[in-house]
């Protein structure tokens, strides 16, 4: 079965991409591979053709913990018109069972305190099976989120949505209750996962604004106690 999208195909982009397998190439597989973090900043308007930008990637961390070793990296986005920055992109991945790596780098890990008091907005919505195979189209094909027997084979009870598909339910939250519906108005987005989401439940984005330009959020399932994803996002 094919588990990434890859090749020369123009369908989707090639996943994982070229640099971060090169990056994990040396890192030999003992169990499932975790989203940790993921960061975006957006610093001028991004290219319309594929033609005008560049790509620049770099491993920025490696932290060795009890239960496995985290990796670090950073993506540039560059106009090569111009030489500018258009967007950075940050990755933290969580392979599970590594040992005896050793820690290297500065880790960019930032730990946001989330207001004291009842969230300002708050949705709900059940992540589909539907939703998650529309997902797929990314290129991530990774046979965790749709197979459930290759789920349990990891320690789970059923397949696992795709970190980023349960980012981009929470990101819209967001952009609906904040920017009126506009992901234009969204300038910057912060997340730590924290614990999978399984196909079917049903997760909660509790939203506190902290200024103009900041909102800062939750994902939780069935309780404020089950938190599956946390920090903010900015908008202009």
């Amino acid at each position: 079965a094919l588990t990434f999208k890859g090749g020369n195909s123009a369908d989707v982009l090639p996943f994982p991409p070229q640099h971060f397998m090169g990056a994990i190439g040396q890192i030999p597989p003992q169990g499932p591979v975790l989203d940790g973090e993921r960061s975006l900043t957006l610093l001028k308007q991004l290219p319309t053709s594929t033609k005008n930008w560049a790509m620049r990637s770099r491993v920025t961390a490696v932290s060795q913990k009890r239960s496995g070793v985290v990796v670090e990296s950073e993506t540039v986005i560059v106009d090569k018109d111009t030489g500018e920055e258009c967007a950075r992109l940050g990755n933290s991945v969580f392979y599970v069972g590594v040992k005896g790596l050793q820690s290297a780098g500065e880790s960019s890990k930032v730990v946001i305190d989330i207001p004291q008091r009842p969230a300002d907005r708050e949705v709900s919505e059940i992540i589909t099976l539907e939703r998650v195979q529309t997902y797929r189209l990314s290129g991530d094909y990774n046979p965790l989120h749709v197979d459930d027997d290759v789920a349990k084979a990891f320690g789970f009870p059923r397949a696992i949505v795709h970190g980023l598909c349960t980012l981009g339910h929470s990101v819209r939250h967001i952009i609906k209750e904040f920017a009126n519906g506009d992901p234009g108005e969204v300038r910057g987005i912060r997340c730590r996962f924290s614990k999978p989401v399984l196909i079917g439940e049903r997760i909660t984005t509790k939203m506190w604004r902290v200024d103009v330009t900041k909102v800062l959020f939750r994902t939780c399932k069935y309780s404020v106690l089950d938190v599956v994803m946390r920090q903010y996002i900015a908008a202009s």
